[in-house]
């Protein structure tokens, strides 16, 4: 992929990249010292080679569920600068908007202790305002 200049995929295609991803790390912890090199050509979006300079995640709401490996998938790609575009960032609460900070990596609130703590106050604010 490093001759092109741009690449589109999908949530569904980054999710099942990311679990070859998980399997090869659970491989590389039971056999320390294994050569993962033939694998790393199965990772062509997470593998250690792979590095972007931009990525822009269209329909970024799609990751609002910190659990999903969709999200997971997303917040693991190497790139220089990020990018989210969405309409709809939250509908259920302050929590969905983890997901984007995380991929963003907006320090200090990428780390979930961090944000559940700002969150949890500004729940209650949003509660007094209706």
């Amino acid at each position: 992929m490093r001759t092109y200049d741009v690449v589109l995929t999908t949530y569904g295609t980054l999710a099942a990249e990311y679990k070859r991803y998980v399997d090869l790390e659970k491989r590389k912890v039971a056999h320390p010292g294994m050569d993962d090199g033939p694998y790393q050509s199965t990772l062509p979006f997470l593998g250690k080679n792979s590095r972007w300079y931009r990525v822009v995640l269209d329909e970024a709401q799609c990751i609002k569920n910190r659990n999903t490996k969709s999200a997971q998938a997303a917040s693991l790609l190497d790139s220089e600068t990020r990018f989210c575009l969405t309409g709809t960032p939250m509908m259920n609460g302050v929590h969905e908007l983890y997901s984007l900070i995380h991929f963003l990596k907006i320090r200090p609130y990428n780390e979930y202790s961090r944000f559940s703590a700002v969150s949890s106050v500004l729940s209650v604010y949003a509660v007094g305002l209706t």
